[in-house]
């Protein structure tokens, strides 16, 4: 996880009052020092800003300047709120969770790449995607394991939520369409934030290890047509350490060595690779987890995301050891 710096107690604020205090205003609103409530609720603990390093306030400027511009009904509707949802429903132990973020230019295959890596299928028909989630519950060796998957396409347009997926990123997969240039240059754009959205919540002048697997995807179609080189992609990518492969989510061709290596870097049993456990339904995955069987995972039914303050507080909490 991210090492940035801890918040005291009293500097942990619900961050959900922070984006939707009265009259949906936004962090510019509160004054340095302020007390008292934060629009409905609970009085919030006094809020003390000298306390929250520069990425921390980036974070928060940047809702506060990109608020007026996202459609908040949608953005509710596609969060989840309630308190449960923050946790595992599968109450696993946060050190055994993960969170994939998957990102590239639109149209490149990035929903069919997930959707063979969750259900083992390929849906042949284009539909535009705007953000995506779904929750991995798995059984392996006697210890659940929970890997979350957001593809986050639709935060194109807006830097401050793109830049918060990232943070909470633990692992990236990288998709660009080998007969499209500009959704390869994007990925090497993308691979450039990354590292600079972690260096800085690392308050590091270093390029930190981000775990991330790059996908040349549409390997299936002519080579006539094919607009990046294999030795152009290889020199780009040099010395930025991620793995990359060229891909056909069509035809399930090098699909998985890609989910193997999203699974090392996560830090996952070998095991979460989808050929290598049995796929169940929740009720056979309840009962077999009563026993010590083969390993098997589920693809939780009607996952929605986690609230977008519970995102900012696992950002800005994230220096704290993980719970055991």
């Amino acid at each position: 996880m991210l090492d940035v710096k801890d918040l005291s107690a009293s500097a942990v604020v619900p961050l959900s009052r922070l984006l939707f205090a009265r009259g949906g205003s936004s962090p510019k609103n509160l004054k340095k020092g302020c007390n008292g409530k934060l629009g409905s609720g609970r009085n919030a603990p006094a809020l003390s800003w000298g306390v929250l390093s520069k990425s921390s306030m980036t974070i928060l400027r940047g809702f506060s300047e990109n608020w007026k511009h996202l459609d908040k009904t949608s953005l509710l509707r596609r969060t989840d709120p309630s308190p449960q949802s923050e946790s595992s429903p599968g109450g696993v132990k946060p050190k055994r969770c993960r969170r994939l973020v998957v990102l590239g230019a639109p149209g490149v295959g990035k929903s069919s790449i997930v959707g063979r890596f969750l259900r083992g299928t390929f849906e042949d028909v284009y539909v535009p995607t705007k953000e995506d989630f779904h929750r991995m519950l798995y059984q392996i060796r006697g210890q659940r394991y929970q890997l979350e998957v957001l593809v986050a396409t639709g935060e194109r347009g807006f830097p401050a939520r793109r830049r918060l997926s990232i943070l909470t990123g633990d692992v990236f997969l990288l998709v660009f369409s080998l007969d499209d240039r500009k959704s390869f240059e994007e990925v090497c754009s993308l691979l450039d934030e990354i590292n600079e959205a972690k260096s800085k919540a690392m308050k590091s002048n270093w390029c930190p290890h981000v775990p991330s697997v790059v996908c040349g995807n549409k390997v299936d179609g002519q080579t006539s047509q094919r607009a990046v080189s294999r030795e152009e992609v290889l020199q780009a990518l040099a010395g930025k350490a991620t793995d990359y492969f060229e891909t056909s989510a069509k035809n399930d061709f090098n699909m998985d060595a890609v989910y193997q290596a999203l699974v090392d870097h996560a830090g996952l049993p070998s095991e979460a690779a989808p050929s290598h456990h049995r796929k169940v339904s929740v009720r056979s995955f309840q009962a077999r987890c009563q026993r010590d069987l083969a390993p098997c995972g589920v693809l939780y039914p009607s996952a929605v995301r986690p609230s977008f303050s519970s995102d900012l507080q696992r950002v800005l909490g994230s220096g704290r050891p993980r719970k055991k």
